[in-house]
């Protein structure tokens, strides 16, 4: 028997089309060029933190969970269409967002996690983790409760996009990501935010 190994390595695709809304269902775009084996992440998100709660898509595996945050992934076969993402416990003015985003040659599951809750504040500051495995992806996803814009990427990160959703009573989520050779701790730091208000 003979098997392959492709040791390159993990390469950003795209991201897809936004989705948003109030206390609803959200269907996010899938990436352009997405292919066959490709790995697409749903980041998603409700308003109501404490209380909604974002559902796994059938088919889809949870990588993250945190709150009113999730993280969800899933091989591409060439066949499959993007879910609507739905939420558990929402309330009127809830905002619901939606984004998706493909990588190439990367995994599932997530190997090492971190979140981090802050207090109401203007900029996003986020935990220090030690990726437990070499030539991954690394995500970093924020949310906050609000509208807001980000002025500049962390140090070290490359943006990815952000959704910002008027619909209800304002949130807002981005994200970015690293790709790694090796494994290194990735320090604390904070996302620098303009416009909204602390939240």
């Amino acid at each position: 028997r003979v098997r392959g190994a492709d040791s390159a390595a993990v390469v950003f695709v795209a991201a897809g089309a936004l989705a948003t809304g109030n206390n609803t269902s959200v269907t996010p775009g899938l990436p352009a060029g997405t292919a066959v084996d490709d790995l697409v992440l749903i980041h998603a998100s409700i308003r109501n933190s404490g209380t909604g709660v974002p559902a796994t898509p059938a088919g889809w595996t949870l990588l993250v969970l945190f709150g009113n945050e999730a993280i969800f992934g899933r091989v591409y076969d060439g066949v499959w269409t993007m879910p609507a993402v739905a939420f558990t416990n929402g309330a009127a003015n809830a905002d619901t967002l939606a984004e998706s985003v493909t990588f190439r040659r990367a995994g599932m599951p997530a190997d090492t996690v971190a979140t981090q809750l802050n207090g109401s504040a203007q900029n996003i500051a986020f935990p220090a983790i030690l990726p437990a495995t070499d030539g991954c992806a690394v995500i970093l996803a924020a949310w906050k409760q609000d509208d807001w814009i980000t002025t500049s990427s962390p140090a070290g990160w490359a943006f990815i996009n952000q959704v910002t959703s008027t619909a209800g009573s304002d949130a807002s989520q981005a994200w970015w990501y690293q790709i790694q050779a090796t494994a290194v701790t990735i320090p604390t730091g904070s996302i620098p935010v303009s416009g909204g208000a602390a939240a």
